[in-house]
């Protein structure tokens, strides 16, 4: 879905600046203002998606695009909104994007890691591993599960980072599956990959929001 309106945006594109070289259209001077409904279109296309992550992204690349078409098409500094708008939407990521807890959770065995303006480093032993959270803002996590026991068939770490980066060791024995927000920002699986089939071994979800930060999940 995601190529293809790739594909279909730059085609568009091609095509105007086709009719640009006709003396048909101004496609340069419509671009110039007109660009940020590029934004606007990748932000429906995150929310055809129908997934509460890409909600919030799709969201948040309509309000953008909006903000800049406005800005360019009325005298109006609407730009002056954006980072009030920014901040107002890190604060409801932390208040509502929050994983679902497991049943049966004994809080000395869940994670827990909050890195702002600072650095942390921890080397968990929590037998069982029941999940947790990772937060990193202006500031650097790494974390060390290795010697983690996950006894549960699947749990969910939710990881936050936010001009920041975090380092995450797994258990060897786990399945990584990530999900989540990225916005300017991107995580990297460096994990070794078991078959889909091996059902014996457990999954460890981490729900990320990557906000100009990254995550870096290895063995």
């Amino acid at each position: 879905m995601k190529r293809t309106w790739i594909g279909i945006i730059i085609i568009l594109i091609g095509i105007g600046f086709l009719l640009e070289q006709m003396n048909i259209m101004p496609f340069v001077d419509v671009l110039a203002k007109g660009w940020p409904v590029i934004l606007i279109l990748i932000g429906l296309t995150q929310l055809l998606q129908k997934s509460r992550a890409t909600l919030i992204t799709g969201l948040l690349f309509i309000i953008v695009g909006v903000i800049f078409l406005l800005n360019g098409w009325t005298n109006y500094n609407f730009l002056t909104y954006l980072w009030p708008l920014f901040i107002i939407y890190v604060g409801l990521i932390f208040v509502f994007y929050r994983a679902k807890a497991n049943q049966h959770i004994d809080e000395e065995n869940m994670l827990e890691s909050v890195a702002i303006f600072s650095g942390s480093e921890i080397k968990s032993r929590s037998n069982p591993l029941q999940g947790g959270s990772i937060t990193a803002v202006f500031g650097g996590s790494e974390i060390d599960l290795t010697e983690a026991v996950v006894t549960d068939k699947q749990i969910t770490i939710e990881v936050i980072s936010i001009f920041g980066g975090v380092s995450l060791h797994v258990p060897d024995n786990a399945h990584i599956h990530i999900t989540g927000i990225p916005i300017f920002g991107g995580w990297e699986d460096n994990t070794r990959h078991y078959k889909h089939e091996d059902d014996d071994r457990p999954i460890i979800h981490l729900k990320c929001v990557t906000i100009f930060g990254g995550l870096e999940v290895k063995n």
